[in-house]
């Protein structure tokens, strides 16, 4: 059975790199008529919802992701998710990289990478701890984490129900 991974890095750890000339990037921050970005499923709107009322303990929510030019496709993406009660052992100003996503056939080009590179400097809250948490399993997700930086910090565990907790269990 796969265990919960926790990385961690107080910096991404990596040269800023360009945006290739075949790539766009779109940058989503949440607005009082732009709820949720374009295409992204109905929890969205419960992200933003978290907020505007101020469960997220930082104001660095946000939706990043790297459109292919000629296709307009989404080639990757991610999500910034700030603290909150779901996330125990992060602090007020730490965020999380999460539903960092490549589709296969744009693997290899460093897209995930890039993108953690530009959501580290975009950030609103410059003083926080950065978290990747992935599984055992994603062989792929652990190398992207380890190149932008991130070190291993321990491993979790899911507890509760619907609005479940991960809590840190070894470092």
């Amino acid at each position: 059975m796969a265990r919960i991974v926790l990385f961690k890095a107080e910096k991404v750890d990596l040269k800023k790199e360009e945006v290739p000339s075949d790539f766009a990037l779109r940058y989503w921050r949440p607005g009082i008529f732009n709820w949720k970005p374009k295409g992204k499923p109905l929890k969205y709107y419960l992200y933003t919802v978290f907020h505007f009322t101020g469960i997220f303990k930082n104001r660095s929510f946000a939706y990043i992701e790297l459109l292919d030019v000629k296709t307009g496709i989404s080639a990757a993406s991610l999500l910034v998710v700030p603290a909150h009660f779901k996330y125990p052992f992060m602090k007020k100003n730490d965020i999380q990289f999460t539903y960092v996503m490549t589709k296969s056939e744009f693997r290899g080009k460093r897209l995930a990478i890039l993108l953690l590179q530009e959501a580290w400097t975009r950030r609103t809250d410059k003083s926080g701890m950065a978290w990747y948490v992935t599984n055992t399993d994603n062989t792929a997700s652990i190398r992207v984490a380890e190149k932008a930086g991130f070190a291993l910090d321990g491993y979790g565990k899911r507890e509760g129900g619907l609005l479940n907790r991960l809590k840190k269990i070894e470092s």
